[in-house]
């Protein structure tokens, strides 16, 4: 891995669609760039994510990792969600 190269590290599992849209958005607004990592399988019926027990794996580079995770916490807890 080169000097300017970081990787990828986990910041949220959301529970459902919703929520992975809305964490996806608050980062994206905090010009924090993100991969949203879907469980759900439509031949499934969306038994992969459940096994699992999330919908969707968010990731930032790891600079940003400390940042996202207060922005999530702080959005998650003003919905009543934490």
């Amino acid at each position: 891995m080169g000097k300017d190269e970081s990787r990828s590290v986990a910041v949220h599992y959301a529970r459902d669609e919703f929520e992975a849209q809305e964490v996806e958005a608050l980062l994206q607004e905090n010009e924090i760039p993100c991969a949203v990592e879907r469980e759900w399988n439509a031949a499934w019926d969306g038994l992969t994510g459940e096994m699992k027990g999330y919908y969707a794996k968010i990731s930032v580079l790891e600079p940003e990792a400390e940042r996202a995770k207060e922005l999530i916490a702080d959005y998650l807890a003003g919905e009543g969600k934490a």
